[in-house]
């Protein structure tokens, strides 16, 4: 702790390095403890003191990470904060691995300094843990805190002396070498102001005690650096006029008068004006107030004053908010020491609640505020805002004020005296602008400001440190179900839960709207939920959600409020947006609709309408309508645009998204479509493969919708013939249905036959789906069709599509026959994409049958071919070939190759599908090779990616990679979980690898049990993985499977659950050569079991008691079982 000083004027502060010599100089308090410990300046620039030393931090991100935590010693600072004051809310992809950087090498650098443990990690964040004492700021407030309890005690010396200490502890300005514009813009003004205070104090004292010459020097000081603080003008000119020194302190009165005219164009306040007058008329020596008068303001200036508690009722029914609740309480709770009372700005979209949140806060708060809570509400009848001065002369009638001055800042100055040194709570309700809070706000501390808005204010963040609080414009189902509870009651609902939630979707969860379904439901007990909800579907649901007539009796009209506040050409793109088909948009999207200059514009309208909460972010640089904002502006759409400006609009937007689905999918090469032709209006050249197949990941849903929509203007057909190679290879096989069966539609409507475009999107979606019969029949009638001269590319995708329906079949020599039919054609008809494609899938077929290397020979003549429509070494074709590849060598046992090919894969790009099934195959490799880890992180970037993509086939090869990961690591438990998802998944899509996979999968598990219980199981799942290799026609897949088989028996002979001989039997059915043609000499071998299989064989466990892993095998094989009767039964 410093001890105060006897100087007048501040003395010169000496860091602890040199403390202790020197006239002035402070010399520490004994509870600072040992000499050598650490000492922490923040004001001034940042400085760590270790032992006398200063301790060099010249890293300014270590800078400003210190600075922040010694702003909340010993409190927990939360990551998020941290990484936006380091990269001021934009932190990299990495940001959380560079601040872990960051902080350890902080700590480093004090622990080597002190030898302490300062910097702790905590679940939540860092934290610092200092000595109170060891912190400049907290010594500060200490001393000021003891000045203020001699003020009151009446002893101005002493209150002098601890101020000049105080005030010596500044260095220069806080954090004055800290780069973090986020703690410059926040913090620093904060300590600033609680500087300013003090001195302002100190010089008040110093002219009762008449120690004017002492305080002139600092003072003069003081005003230079802030020549627009009135206060310290008004201290120097009398301090000047108390030294004799009248003809200065009227040229310092001049001074400040031309500077406030000339910059800021305004009058000295009325203080000032009374010193100079009384200094021109010579009023003698001019005494300060006395100490007792300076305690606290004279009650005659400000007027009677008269408590208000004006706060409405709170909402009985609230639910939800809990933890924006208890921020905002926390926030606005007036703490011991801050230099100004606390603001706290809650912001939501219309009906969201924010009045009720807070006034739910303002009601835990009213015990702190005995002066009285005011309810102001600052927007009028018609939701205009209210003429400032007339709130405040409203304000300062009703607490008692005995006069209202007639000007806008004279009656805001009033408001402030009235104010002064008084604990009163204002919520100010319904703010549109930042000024009208800025006249509103108490001079001194004591008081709380609580402030609803629809927008966000962030300039009153920056201007007086308000914390912004946004409040969700949607309530949770669980919290949506709760409020309609409380109004309807529980017996109601649950009566009809479908309904409930189904009333809570089309009220999309908002809380007003909400409120009103359910007063209305009140009103008619008689009225089922079920059949309100279908009032609300087929009607007009703007108009059901209304109570009463007056200006605020419904959402429409909180709707209505929130766009008067748009700009005109902010309120025409509102206006526009529905026309956007899909269920959300882009910057891009929008600019062409609304025909803007540029996507900046774009960007910069949706963000108003985002931060007026009309739309709501779904993504990075994406944006949704919700259903009652959407129904909402198309509304205001019919009655203020033109007919036909809403269908130039939807002709310009659709127009792009066909062009740019052409330019993309020429780029991908998708299908075996011919080399489509650049189109100059396309949204870009996309300059990769990687920027195509993200910009239709993007706007996917939006193109389904759009050939459901079936616009004249973009013809469903054609768009549903570019979209479905791209969908069926991304493995989004449902939207290729609908985009099949739209296109269907639209040839019905205009009195066409079926279209073998048709046939054909129909054909791969149901494959995709695993209805391979179906999909043939598709495929076989687009080919009876005569399209083999007219529509060349068209035949030859019937051809490749029905090859695949027939190697699902397990009809695989005769696939292999339609597949190099197909394969062919594409030579003669001379494109390469298509070509490389057929090449791809007729290798697949080959690998299934087991003729590796023909299926290595065509897969290298596929690549060539896709190296050279795909420059620069990426692209899909290429990553798809060389995944193939990699496939091909893991299953010749050539792990080293297929590493390689599968790294190439990976750089190489693809859709999300191509690098999920990568990641898959490079798992599996891996793990073969003994590298859990690594294998590890491969599968469980397959499966992120499977998820992402919606595609179930991957999906199952992804968990059963992480399945086997499980087993050679130990988790049984798991392995069971991923393989038993892993078979319902590929049964349902008729995948014969992925179900032999799941199922051998299960067997290794069921055995590392060592229990004779679980035998029975493991059997009918070796059994079953046997037929279904041998329906495949899938030799590699039918070997593992009778390893696996060969592997239970042996077990079962073991604990003497069969003979011997039948072991016997089917290990000699285990032997299978794969005969093959090879382009490298080699002998015929035994194909080896996997390697995964040989470890968990070695590393089994000897026979464990029941536990959790046999019971949960029991119960599955059981449902499993159970539903292999019911499918049978049903066949």
């Amino acid at each position: 702790m410093e001890k105060p000083v006897t100087t007048a004027s501040f003395p010169v502060y000496r860091s602890p390095a040199v403390r202790g010599g020197g006239d002035g100089a402070t010399s520490p308090d004994p509870d600072r403890g040992s000499p050598d410990r650490a000492d922490f300046l923040i004001l001034g620039p940042l400085e760590v003191v270790v032992d006398h030393r200063s301790v060099p931090l010249r890293a300014p991100k270590q800078r400003s990470l210190l600075a922040c935590l010694l702003l909340h010693a010993g409190q927990t600072v939360g990551v998020e904060k941290l990484l936006g004051h380091l990269w001021e809310g934009n932190p990299p992809a990495s940001g959380r691995n560079a601040l872990h950087v960051h902080m350890n090498r902080l700590r480093q650098t004090l622990e080597r300094a002190g030898g302490e443990r300062l910097i702790h990690t905590v679940p939540e964040g860092y934290r610092i843990s200092i000595a109170a004492s060891a912190l400049d700021l907290n010594r500060f407030d200490d001393l000021v805190e003891r000045a203020e309890r001699a003020r009151q005690a009446d002893r101005p010396r002493e209150e002098a002396d601890l101020l000049a200490a105080a005030l010596a502890l500044w260095r220069g300005p806080a954090l004055d070498d800290v780069p973090a514009e986020a703690l410059q813009r926040e913090a620093v003004p904060v300590l600033t102001e609680r500087r300013l205070r003090a001195a302002e104090r100190y010089f008040d004292v110093g002219l009762f005690l008449g120690r004017q010459d002492r305080i002139l020097a600092p003072l003069r000081e003081m005003t230079a650096e802030h020549p627009y603080r009135e206060r310290f003008w008004y201290q120097l000119i009398l301090t000047l006029y108390r030294c004799d020194r009248q003809a200065e302190a009227l040229a310092a009165y001049a001074e400040v008068r031309d500077r406030l005219n000339e910059e800021l164009g305004i009058d000295p306040g009325e203080r000032l004006v009374r010193l100079q007058r009384a200094i021109l008329s010579g009023a003698p020596a001019l005494p300060a107030e006395s100490a007792a008068k300076h305690r606290t303001a004279p009650a005659d200036t400000r007027g009677s004053w008269t408590s208000l508690y004006q706060l409405p009722r709170d909402e009985r029914d609230f639910v939800g908010r809990e933890a924006v609740l208890g921020c905002i309480v926390e926030a606005a709770t007036p703490h011991h020491g801050l230099p100004a009372s606390p603001v706290v700005v809650l912001s939501g979209g219309p009906g969201a609640g924010k009045t009720a949140t807070a006034l739910r806060a303002a009601h835990r708060l009213r015990g702190q505020f005995p002066d009285g809570q005011w309810y102001v509400r600052l927007s009028g009848t018609d939701d205009s805002p209210r003429d400032p001065a007339e709130v405040l002369a409203e304000l300062l009638s009703a607490c008692g004020s005995c006069r209202v001055p007639p000007g806008l800042e004279a009656r805001a100055a009033a408001l402030r005296a009235q104010l002064a040194d008084r604990r009163v709570l204002l919520l100010l309700d319904d703010v549109t602008r930042a000024e009208q809070v800025t006249l509103l706000l108490p001079g001194t501390a004591g008081s709380t400001v609580l402030v609803t808005s629809r927008v966000e204010l962030p300039e009153l963040s920056a201007s007086c440190g308000a914390r912004l609080f946004a409040l969700s414009d949607e309530l949770t189902e669980s919290e949506s179900a709760a409020l309609l509870e409380g109004v309807l009651g529980r017996a109601r609902l649950a009566a009809e839960p479908e309904a409930a939630a189904e009333l809570a979707r089309l009220c999309d969860r908002l809380p007003l709207a909400l409120r009103i379904a359910a007063a209305t439901l009140a009103a008619d007990p008689r009225c089922r939920v079920a059949d309100y909800v279908a009032r609300l579907r087929e009607g007009d649901p703007l108009s059901r959600l209304t109570l009463g007539h007056g200006p605020r009796a419904g959402v429409r009209d909180a709707f209505r409020a929130a766009a008067a506040l748009l700009s005109p050409q902010a309120a025409r793109v509102y206006r526009l947006l529905p026309l956007t088909p899909g269920p959300d948009f882009g910057t891009a999207t929008v600019r062409v609709l609304a025909g803007l200059a540029d996507d900046g514009r774009a960007q910069e309208i949706l963000d108003r309408l985002a931060a007026g909460h009309l739309v709501a972010p779904s993504g990075p640089g994406r944006f949704r309508l919700r259903g009652l904002t959407r129904a909402y502006a198309t509304e205001l759409s019919r009655t203020a645009d033109a007919p036909d400006e809403r269908t130039r609009a939807a002709r310009r937007m659709n127009e792009w998204l066909f062009a740019g689905v052409r330019e993309a999918v020429r780029r991908l090469g998708l299908g075996t479509f011919p080399e489509l032709p650049g189109s100059g209006d396309a949204p870009a050249r996309f300059a990769e493969a990687r920027a195509a197949s993200a910009w239709l990941d993007a706007e996917r849903a939006t193109l389904v919708a759009l050939v459901e929509a079936g616009d004249t203007e973009c013809p469903a057909i054609e768009l549903a013939a570019l979209l479905g190679p791209y969908l069926t290879d991304g493995g989004h096989h449902e939207q290729a249905l609908r985009c099949a069966l739209a296109a269907r539609a639209a040839e019905q409507r205009a009195g066409r036959g079926w279209s073998a475009a048709t046939l054909i999107g129909l054909g791969f979606a149901h494959l995709g789906l695993g209805r391979s019969t179906r999909a043939r029949l598709y495929f076989t009638r687009a080919l009876e069709r005569d399209i083999a001269t007219s529509e060349p590319w068209q035949r030859l995708a019937a051809l490749r599509g029905l090859g695949l329906a027939i190697g699902v079949e397990r009809h695989g020599a005769r696939a292999v026959e339609v597949l190099t039919t197909a394969r062919d054609l594409a030579d003669r008809l001379g494109g390469l994409r298509a070509a490389a494609c057929v090449r791809r899938d007729l290798a697949a077929e080959l690998h299934r049958a087991g003729r590796l290397d023909e299926a290595r020979e065509e897969l290298l003549v596929a690549l060539r071919d896709a190296r050279l429509v795909e420059p620069g070494e990426s692209g899909p074709g290429i990553a798809r070939t060389l995944w193939r590849l990699g496939l091909v060598s893991h299953d010749q046992g050539r792990a080293e190759r297929a590493v390689s090919y599968l790294a190439q894969a990976l750089a190489s790009g693809g859709t999300a599908h191509d690098q999920a099934a990568i990641e898959a195959v490079l798992a599996r490799t891996y793990l073969e090779r003994g590298g859990l880890g690594t294998a590890a992180r491969h599968g469980g970037e397959a499966l992120r990616l499977a998820c992402a993509g919606g595609d179930a086939r991957c999906r199952a090869h992804a968990l059963n990679v992480l399945g086997e990961i499980a087993r050679a690591q130990g988790q049984r438990d798991l392995a069971f979980r991923h393989h038993t998802v892993a078979l319902r998944l590929a049964r349902r899509v008729g995948s014969t690898r992925g179900e032999c996979e799941a199922r051998t999968g299960l067997v290794l598990v069921l055995l590392a049990e060592r229990d004779a219980r679980l035998l029975r199981p493991a059997r009918w799942h070796a059994r079953a993985a046997v037929g279904t290799a041998v329906r495949a026609g899938h030799p590699l897949i039918y070997a593992r499977a009778c390893h696996t088989l060969h592997a239970v028996s042996t077990a079962s002979s073991a604990t003497g659950a069969t003979r011997p001989r039948r072991a016997e039997t089917v290990s000699r059915a285990c032997v299978f050569v794969v005969q093959a043609d090879r382009t490298e000499p080699a002998p015929p071998r035994r194909l080896p079991a996997p390697p995964a299989f040989r470890q968990q064989e070695a590393s089994a466990p000897a026979l464990i008691g029941p536990g959790r892993t046999r019971r949960t095998c029991r119960d599955a094989t059981r449902r499993e079982t159970g539903e292999r009767e019911a499918l049978e039964d049903s066949a």
